[in-house]
């Protein structure tokens, strides 16, 4: 299992006059990612992912109270990307300032970006209440183009007080693995599957990692 932490600094974005914001407390992103303790084999699954890429995608939630899940939406930060040069340092094209307000923050974020944005599955939308979701996402029969999908999350954060904001990464694929014995006698020439889930909607969690919700199997 893959952790990842990202940083970020955030709250209010550049040209906003509806918050007290300082130019000292712009988003600045860092990341630190753990190494992957299994190596797959190429042939079975998609190349597990040992960092988050050059690119990541961010939604952030900005509300009063407290979190419930169900009333939420990414009214602040809404598919924002994030690009990198070296997997640490991350920027975004618009800049974003903490408030000096009391009112809470919660992140969530996905990469690769290429997975995310593609004809394979959605995003939930930025009116859509509660953590974020990835709907109707089918893993490609061709291995080649499978990816590795890696979603995180933060914990409840108060724009006034700024700092840096953490979000843990955790792989939301499995994979199938397949092993032999030395004493076989031929050859294996096909595998054939009954009663796997393959596609899909995934909801982000704000501290455990996400859910799946499974589409129905087929009979066959």
């Amino acid at each position: 299992m893959l952790s990842g932490i990202i940083g970020l600094t955030s709250c209010g974005s550049e040209g906003d006059t509806t918050d007290v914001i300082t130019k000292d407390r712009a988003v600045v992103f860092s990341s630190v990612v753990g190494e992957v303790s299994e190596t797959p084999a190429a042939k079975t699954r998609a190349t597990l992912a040992s960092t988050l890429g050059t690119d990541i995608g961010i939604m952030g939630y900005r509300y009063s109270g407290t979190w419930t899940g169900t009333t939420e939406t990414p009214n602040f930060m809404y598919q924002v990307n994030a690009t990198s040069t070296d997997h640490t340092n991350w920027t975004t094209a618009t800049l974003y300032y903490w408030p000096n307000t009391d009112e809470h923050m919660r992140y969530f974020g996905y990469a690769p970006l290429s997975a995310f944005t593609g004809t394979n599955g959605t995003l939930s939308a930025k009116s859509a209440l509660g953590p974020t979701k990835f709907a109707s996402y089918k893993v490609p029969t061709n291995i080649a183009d499978q990816q590795d999908l890696m979603f995180g999350e933060s914990t409840e954060y108060t724009c006034s007080n700024g700092g840096n904001v953490t979000l843990a990464f955790h792989h939301i694929l499995s994979a199938i693995s397949f092993k032999s014995g030395n004493n076989v006698d031929g050859s294996i020439e096909s595998i054939k599957l009954k009663g796997i889930p393959y596609s899909g909607t995934y909801t982000a969690n704000t501290a455990t990692g996400g859910t799946w919700a499974v589409d129905a199997l087929p009979t066959e």
